[in-house]
């Protein structure tokens, strides 16, 4: 049996992960696809848009045979949390083939890149550790320390390029993957799918692409979905729009109202949560004293070595309870279990193999109780509902024990 699997968050479900969900079905010549979704929290340190019982229904009416969930530990961690938690979820789903849409789908060069992230050779590190320690911030100086280490094997000209290709989030991802697979030690093959259409994190759309960053942005500014359909499978568009009528869609914004209520309530704890530091502690607990609204004090938080977006996942993780522990011990221990968000009929052949590496949870009320990674997604639904309960009726969103897995 050949089992690719890709790693996702379809925020939202649209035509370009169609078409990598396709590609990798027809490339990788596999009998079965595997996507591991986030779930409710996504890594750019944001609730989901929409629930993922709906973006589970997406993916399995375009091209996906089953989805399992992300646990929130991973699912909102850096880049190199994430893709290691993904890698190692999908190699418990016994993948052979990890299929990525990027912007290099030169396999050699990655690897090459991948191995020197993996090794730290000297000269990587100790750029990397000048650059840090100079103010930049952590993929500005990754970039920095691995031009620095190949520079003598390229023209000027090529570093130049490679230093553009190097930047872009998807190639970032892609790199960690790699590294994710070589740590793990895992015979997984990769197949990267070349984007097509529009870039990451791109502002405009084709008649047919766009980014999930910009159909968010359009969503969320309350533009109709007949504004945009036509870069949506249609099937997802009925969804979204069927959805749109019972349950508000979240963004980071959504922290406003429990926010500044956490941060005090764990005000000793705040060093010990997953990405954090005694210096952002400090950073926060003081921005806190003249908290006005969540926009502001984002900005006042952010700063030239600490990303936008690294200061969400930090938000996030103190919102959800995720500590650095808890990450040491999902590096360090096999992974608990699998949970099922969602499969086709025609897929059930693909539990019996999932069942030979993890237990296999298809309802959470069955659980065994004593599962650390699951109560916390449990709690990190909790905190979804919660969101979501502020901004209106949101009566048809359930907790987990009563959500049920997604079969087509």
């Amino acid at each position: 049996m050949k089992i690719t699997g890709l790693i996702a968050e379809f925020n939202p479900f649209h035509n370009g992960h169609t078409y990598v969900l396709t590609q990798a079905r027809a490339l990788s010549g596999c009998d079965f696809v595997v996507v591991a979704m986030s779930g409710d929290f996504v890594q750019r340190g944001a609730p989901a848009l929409l629930d993922k019982s709906i973006r589970t229904k997406a993916a399995l009416q375009n091209g996906a045979d089953l989805v399992v969930a992300l646990p929130a530990l991973v699912s909102t961690g850096s880049a190199r949390d994430f893709a290691y938690g993904g890698v190692k979820t999908l190699a418990a789903c016994g993948v052979d083939t990890l299929a990525f849409g990027c912007e290099c789908t030169d396999i050699a060069l990655l690897q090459k890149m991948a191995a020197i992230l993996h090794e730290e050779p000297a000269t990587f590190k100790e750029v990397l550790q000048t650059a840090l320690r100079n103010g930049k911030n952590y993929p500005s100086a990754q970039t920095e320390a691995l031009l620095a280490h190949v520079k003598g094997a390229y023209t000027d000209t090529t570093l130049a390029e490679l230093a553009h290709l190097l930047r872009q989030p998807n190639t970032i991802l892609a790199l960690e993957y790699l590294r994710a697979i070589r740590e793990l030690q895992i015979p997984m093959k990769i197949l990267p799918i070349s984007r097509v259409g529009v870039s990451h994190h791109a502002q405009k759309a084709t008649q047919t692409y766009a980014s999930a960053t910009h159909i968010r942005q359009m969503l969320l500014s309350g533009r109709p979905l007949t504004d945009f359909a036509t870069v949506l499978p249609e099937n997802a568009s009925l969804l979204y729009e069927d959805a749109l009528t019972r349950q508000p869609l979240l963004s980071e914004r959504d922290y406003q109202p429990l926010l500044p209520y956490v941060l005090r309530l764990q005000a000793d704890r705040l060093p010990n949560f997953l990405d954090s530091s005694a210096e952002i502690a400090n950073r926060l607990l003081r921005c806190l004293a003249t908290y006005e609204d969540f926009d502001y004090f984002l900005e006042a938080i952010t700063t030239k070595d600490v990303t936008r977006g690294k200061m969400m996942r930090i938000l996030t993780h103190i919102l959800l309870n995720l500590t650095t522990d808890q990450m040491h011990q999902y590096r360090r221990e096999p992974i608990p279990y699998l949970r099922i968000l969602g499969l086709r009929k025609d897929a059930r052949p693909l539990l019996g193999t999932l069942s030979k590496h993890a237990l296999v949870i298809t309802s959470v009320a069955q659980a065994p109780a004593e599962l650390p990674l699951l109560q916390s997604d449990l709690f990190a639904r909790e905190t979804y509902l919660a969101l979501a309960q502020t901004k209106g009726d949101a009566t048809s969103l359930r907790n987990d024990y009563r959500l049920p897995v997604q079969i087509f």
